[in-house]
C-alpha cells in the first residue's frame, strides 16, 4: 500500500498528453443546454443503463439537451431505480469520481442533484476546458473531429482528423465528401483521390492523424499461414478491379453484399496507410469494445487490421483501447509490428481490473516506449476526463507498484515507465512539443 501511495504522489505531478478526446470547440458546450445529469451521462454510461433494464425511452429523456427542457426532478424519477445497477462498473465509478471532486457529492440522490445543478450553473462558463483540464495536469489534448481547429484552440488541443466512414463507406459517406470536396466522385479512383485532397488539407492546418476503425483488411492470394517464410511470395494488396464494381453499386444507390462492403473496406483502408505515410499523419484505429448497447462488437477485433500492419511497414498506427476483450491479441501485435503502438484510451473505465491486469502483461511482452497511456474519450464532459484520468493514474500505479514489489524494477524506473505512457511516448508519436517546462 505505500509503495502504490508513494508512485500516486509522484504519478499525479507528472504532465499528462490526453491522447484521444471528441471534443467539441467550447462554444459548442456552452450553447449546448447541458444540465448535470446530460453533461455527466454522455455516451458510455447509457449502455450501461440500456443493459440494467432501463427503456431507451427513458434514457433519451435523462440525457436529453436543448429542445424540449425536463425538469431535473423527472430525469431522477427515471434514473433511480437504475443508478444503482451502473454505479458500481467503470463507467459508474468515473461518474462518481466526477461527482465528488467537482460537486462535492459522495453519492447521487434527489438533494445531491440539485446541489451540483447549481454549482454546475456557476461555473459553466468560458474557459471551463483550459480550467478543469490544466488544474489536472493535462498539458495537450488530441481530439477528434471532422473540422480543423477553430482560432485560438490549438493552445491546448492537436487535432485527429476523421475521414468519412472512418474506413468504411456508404452512399452518405460517398456525398459527404462530394459536399466538402464541391465535386462529384462518379469513381472509386475519384473518391480516393478526393479523400487524399482532404486529408492534404488537413494536414496543411497542422492536423496530426487521421482516425479508421478496425474493418476486415484483405490481403490478396494468401495461400498459407506461413507465406512470411516463403521469400518473394504472393502476398500483397487487394487489386481494385471488385472494390471498383463495388463503389460503382453504391453510387448506383444500390447496397451492398457483407463481402462486397469488406473489399471496399480494404481498397480505402489500404488506401488512408498511404496517405497516412505520405503526409506524415499517425493512422489511429479503433479496436474492440463498442460505446453503447446492441452493437456487435465482433467487428472491431484487433486481429483485422494485421494484413494492414504488414503491408505498410513504413505507416505509424496508434492502436486504441486495448483491443478490449481482445487484450493479448493486442500485445501480440505491438510486439510483433514496430509500426503499431498500443494506446489504453478508454480501457482503464471500460474495467479497471482487465486493463491492470492487461499492462502488467504487456510489459513482459513490450518495450514500454509503444505504450500510450491515457485518453479520455469523452465529447462535451471535461468533468468525466478528470474521473477518467483518476482512474488511470490509480491503475498505473497499481501495476507498478506490483512490479517494485517483486524487485522487477526500482522507483526511478517506475516514475520513468509512468512519464513514457502519460506524457513523453505520445509527445514523440505525434511530435508534439511540451508547452511547459519538464518537472522532475
Amino acid at each position: 500500500m505505500k509503495t502504490i501511495e508513494a508512485l500516486r504522489e509522484g504519478l499525479d505531478r507528472l504532465p499528462v498528453l490526453d491522447t484521444h478526446e471528441h471534443l467539441v470547440p467550447e462554444r459548442q458546450r456552452l450553447e449546448g443546454g447541458f444540465d448535470v445529469l446530460s453533461l455527466l451521462l454522455e455516451i458510455y454510461i447509457g449502455g450501461d443503463l440500456l443493459s440494467s433494464g432501463m427503456s431507451r425511452n427513458d434514457l433519451n429523456l435523462v440525457v436529453g439537451r436543448g429542445g424540449r427542457p425536463v425538469p431535473l426532478e423527472e430525469k431522477w424519477k427515471r434514473l433511480a431505480p437504475y443508478w444503482p445497477q451502473v454505479s458500481q462498473t467503470g463507467y459508474g465509478r468515473m461518474i462518481r469520481l466526477a461527482l465528488k471532486r467537482f460537486f462535492g457529492l459522495d453519492r447521487l440522490d434527489r438533494p445531491g442533484l440539485m446541489k451540483a445543478q447549481a454549482i454546475f450553473e456557476s461555473y459553466n462558463r468560458a474557459g471551463i476546458y483550459r480550467k478543469i483540464l490544466e488544474e489536472a495536469g493535462i498539458r495537450k489534448v488530441i481530439t477528434q473531429r471532422t473540422e480543423p481547429l477553430e482560432p485560438g484552440e490549438s493552445e491546448l488541443f492537436e487535432l485527429v482528423i476523421r475521414p468519412v466512414g472512418l474506413g468504411s463507406l456508404d452512399r452518405p459517406g460517398i456525398e459527404n465528401l462530394e459536399k466538402r470536396l464541391g465535386r462529384s466522385l462518379p469513381t472509386l479512383d475519384a473518391f480516393l483521390e478526393g479523400q487524399r485532397a482532404f486529408l492534404k488539407s488537413a494536414r496543411a492546418t497542422g492536423c496530426l492523424g487521421l482516425k479508421t476503425a478496425a474493418w476486415c483488411v484483405e490481403e490478396a492470394e494468401l495461400e498459407t499461414a506461413f507465406s512470411d517464410l516463403v521469400e518473394n511470395g504472393s502476398v500483397g494488396r487487394p487489386r481494385l478491379g471488385p472494390a471498383r464494381a463495388a463503389y460503382q453499386k453504391l453510387a448506383a444507390g444500390n447496397g451492398l453484399r457483407p463481402a462486397e462492403q469488406w473489399t471496399l473496406n480494404s481498397s480505402l483502408m489500404h488506401h488512408l496507410a498511404d496517405c497516412a505515410r505520405e503526409l506524415d499523419l499517425v493512422m489511429v484505429i479503433h479496436t474492440g469494445a463498442v460505446w453503447n448497447a446492441w452493437i456487435d462488437f465482433r467487428v472491431y477485433n484487433p486481429l483485422h487490421i494485421v494484413p494492414l500492419l504488414r503491408l505498410h511497414p513504413e505507416t505509424k498506427f496508434d492502436v486504441y483501447h486495448a483491443g478490449i476483450p481482445w487484450c493479448r491479441e493486442m500485445a501480440m501485435i505491438a510486439k510483433v509490428f514496430p509500426n503499431a503502438w498500443v494506446n489504453l484510451t478508454w480501457a482503464h473505465i471500460i474495467s479497471p481490473a482487465m486493463t491492470i491486469s492487461f499492462l502488467d502483461e504487456l510489459l513482459d511482452m513490450v518495450p514500454p516506449g509503444k505504450i500510450l497511456g491515457f485518453g479520455g474519450d469523452y465529447v462535451h464532459s471535461v468533468e468525466n476526463v478528470i474521473g477518467h484520468l483518476e482512474i488511470a493514474r490509480e491503475n498505473l500505479a497499481a501495476v507498478l507498484a506490483r512490479r517494485i514489489e517483486k524487485g522487477l524494477m526500482d522507483r526511478s524506473e517506475a516514475v520513468a515507465a509512468a512519464r513514457g505512457w502519460l506524457w513523453d511516448n505520445p509527445a514523440r508519436l505525434y511530435g508534439i512539443a511540451d508547452p511547459q517546462p519538464k518537472t522532475t
